[in-house]
This record gives C-alpha cells, sequence and structure tokens, in this order.
C-alpha cells in the first residue's frame, strides 16, 4: 500500500450563479434586445449570451485537487483550530498551550479515524463495486518493486553479473 497519495493541483470550477436568476425578467431582457426579423446566428448567440451573462453571472470556485470525500465541515474547521492552537504553543511555548494543541490534535485523529469508517461503511461492494473500488483505488499502488532488479554472483571469487 502506497503510505503517501500524490497531491493533485487544485482544480477551478466555472458555475453560473442562479440565486437571484428571474426566467420572466431574462426573457424580457432577451425579447428586447432583439430587433428585427432577420438576424444570422452569431448575433442570436451573442446576444442570448450577454444576457445570460446580465441574469446569471459566471461564478469561479477553486477546490483542493486531492480532496477525501471523507472530510466534512466539522473536520475541517477542527484542522483549522489544531493548527492555530499548534502555533501558539510553538509561539509562547507554554505548558498549557501545548496540552491544549495536543487534546485538539487527539480529537481531530478520532474525528478523522470517525468520518473515514463512516465513509467507508457507506460504501458497499455488494450492492454497487464501482463507487467503493473509485474511493479504494487511491489507497493502492499498482507499482511495486523488490529490490534491485540487478543480481550479483559471486563464482570462484570473480564477481558476475
Amino acid at each position: 500500500m502506497k503510505t503517501t497519495l500524490k497531491s493533485e493541483e487544485p482544480k477551478k470550477l466555472i458555475y453560473r450563479d442562479y440565486s437571484k436568476f428571474s426566467a420572466e425578467c431574462f426573457k424580457e431582457d432577451f425579447l428586447s434586445n432583439i430587433c428585427g426579423d432577420e438576424h444570422d446566428y452569431s448575433d442570436f448567440e451573442r446576444n442570448f449570451i450577454n444576457t445570460l451573462n446580465t441574469h446569471a453571472p459566471k461564478k469561479y470556485k477553486v477546490l483542493r485537487g486531492n480532496n477525501k470525500p471523507h472530510i466534512n465541515k466539522t473536520l475541517r474547521k477542527a484542522i483549522m483550530k489544531r493548527s492555530q492552537l499548534k502555533n501558539k504553543a510553538n509561539k509562547t511555548q507554554k505548558t498549557i498551550d501545548i496540552r491544549n494543541y495536543k487534546k485538539q490534535r487527539n480529537h481531530v485523529v478520532k474525528l478523522n479515524k470517525q468520518y473515514k469508517k463512516d465513509h467507508f461503511d457507506k460504501l458497499n461492494p455488494k450492492k454497487d463495486s464501482k463507487p467503493f473500488w473509485e474511493s479504494c483505488k487511491p489507497y493502492f499502488s499498482n507499482k511495486h518493486s523488490f529490490g534491485s532488479s540487478n543480481i550479483a554472483l559471486i563464482e570462484n571469487g570473480k564477481l558476475k553479473i
């Protein structure tokens, strides 16, 4: 099994914000921008995209590249708190700060194990094996080596490769 997972690049997600979208307003603006009967497709497309960008603008979100499926908001907040306490303990070197950090560290480890166990318990390979193996695949390696591939033999005091 792998001891570490390969870190991936962050993913940039592009989506449209429909939180303030109104179909009626969009339709009115789109129809008011169309003038005349004869238009080619490029004018129609440009008009549609401009109206859509006004009513449902594009937004960008950056997602972690190696996002773990079992990590949720509670665990993320606990990890941030642990990092904060670690920085404070390193800075002050007080026993109370070190004790608080260690307590939070142990809490994060406990939560991580619990959420990971719950996540893999939900995946049932008997019902649907594809999601199960997709979740397990990053934890296994198909690359293996058993030491050096060159074997050296000593015969009559001479080295043979």
